[in-house]
């Protein structure tokens, strides 16, 4: 259900502004990324359900942490850049959660006017391998379901974008702590939790 609502909110972003995606930093970037995302998502679709909420939980927790001691993941080489891409794809076929480590490194290479959009434009593309999976292995996408929620997630959508722009107005710092702090604690119940 995730994966649909990514999909057509990517969508809406970047229907009217291809003009800003940044065609030639793809074009780059998705060899490095594609190999892992399917093994990401054949991990999915393969691994116990116990390892997959270790690991999405981890991930998470990881994040959690990082946005807690208010660190940003950056890249400053090459190495760097293909070791975060090949991180960002694996977690984004296992989990969907792969944003904080691919956006590290296309905040390096992509023009910041068309970073939001080059990077929506890679998650729909992403989504769409991801979900093409899904129907050939016969999953039920509970399509039924997401339009059900699409009122209720465009709401949280449209709140999101509010909030996004007053944290891009005053740095963000203190609310990154505290969604760092909820990350954590909702992880480490979730990883005792499945024991």
């Amino acid at each position: 259900m995730l994966a649909i609502h990514l999909m057509i909110f990517s969508i809406l972003t970047v229907y009217n502004q291809l003009d800003k995606i940044d065609w030639g930093y793809l074009k780059k970037s998705f060899p490095v990324l594609i190999i892992p995302k399917i093994f990401g998502v054949l991990g999915l679709l393969s691994l116990p359900n116990e390892v997959l909420i270790y690991i999405i939980y981890g991930i998470t927790f990881m994040y959690g942490v990082s946005y807690l001691l208010n660190h940003t993941f950056r890249s400053n080489s090459r190495l760097v850049d293909n070791l975060l891409l090949v991180l960002g794809g694996y977690a984004s076929g296992v989990s969907l959660m792969g944003a904080p480590l691919v956006s590290a490194v296309y905040t390096r290479h992509v023009a910041l006017e068309n970073l939001r959009t080059t990077l929506f434009f890679l998650w729909m593309v992403l989504v769409a391998i991801k979900m093409s999976t899904f129907v050939a292995f016969g999953v039920d996408l509970q399509f039924r379901y997401a339009m059900y929620s699409l009122p209720v997630v465009g709401l949280g959508h449209w709140i999101g974008l509010r909030i996004h722009k007053k944290l891009i107005e005053d740095g963000g710092d203190r609310y990154k702590r505290v969604l760092g702090l909820v990350l954590v604690a909702i992880c480490s119940y979730g990883i005792i939790a499945a024991r």
